[in-house]
């Protein structure tokens, strides 16, 4: 007997019980009620023994976003070296005020430009995804500082070190923008960054046990009058 006969059946059965139409379909509504809740999928839950950590895709996607932009540093730093500073406004939303009287800025805008420049070639994923010691992270530092410093001299007036209060600025401004590399490069060591991406991509599912091997995602489509009423073959 099929679904529809089991059903059209004990409907007949009912009537002859003596319930009406308006029960029978009270009766109905009701049993599609139950049906469905024996069918919702719980929310899975985390053992607390497993040793892994569970992520969910979009906040390991949002992590691994996170760990990988840098152009929000860049950005920073031009924002630094052009003098702007944080300023708020009426709805409290943080922005860059410009240096209009030049209070702050050290560099002219070639200035900016060429460490900009510079940086941009250090500060990169490719930097940060790769696997250096610590000795040659030394080297390129070292290298890089060095040569940043001789750079910075021989250019003073052309980047804007046109004043005595203004060049005696400079060694800071060597050390702070050395300083962001050696930032970018130790989180290269090792390859301690690209193992950290590796393993917050891994998701980890946990589902619960259903009897009889059921599979709470795909349930099979049963007739609700077998459960309430009984009867019918199977």
């Amino acid at each position: 007997m099929t679904n529809t006969e089991d059903e059209e059946q004990s409907i007949n059965d009912l009537r002859k019980q003596g319930y009406s139409d308006s029960q029978i379909q009270q009766l109905i509504a009701q049993q599609q009620s139950d049906f469905s809740k024996d069918f919702e999928v719980p929310k899975q839950t985390v053992n607390p023994d497993m040793e892994a950590s569970v992520f969910e895709s979009n906040t390991s996607e949002d992590l691994i976003r996170y760990q990988l932009e840098l152009d929000n540093i860049l950005e920073r730093v031009e924002h630094i070296l052009r003098g702007d500073t944080i300023s708020f406004d009426d709805q409290g939303n943080r922005y860059w005020k410009k240096d209009k009287k030049g209070r702050f800025a050290v560099l002219n805008e070639y200035g900016v430009r060429m460490i900009m420049n510079i940086l941009s070639t250090y500060i990169t994923r490719n930097t940060i995804l790769a696997d250096y010691t610590k000795d040659e992270i030394n080297e390129v530092l070292y290298n890089f500082g060095m040569e940043l410093n001789d750079l910075i001299h021989l250019k003073y007036e052309e980047i804007g070190f046109d004043t005595d209060a203004k060049k005696k600025q400079s060694m800071m401004l060597v050390t702070q923008i050395v300083d962001l590399v050696r930032s970018s490069y130790t989180r290269a060591l090792f390859g301690k960054e690209r193992e950290s991406l590796r393993e917050s991509r891994q998701v980890y599912q946990t589902m619960p046990i259903y009897q009889e091997g059921g599979n709470p995602m795909n349930p099979q489509k049963k007739s609700g009058f077998k459960k309430l009423f009984g009867g019918g073959s199977p």
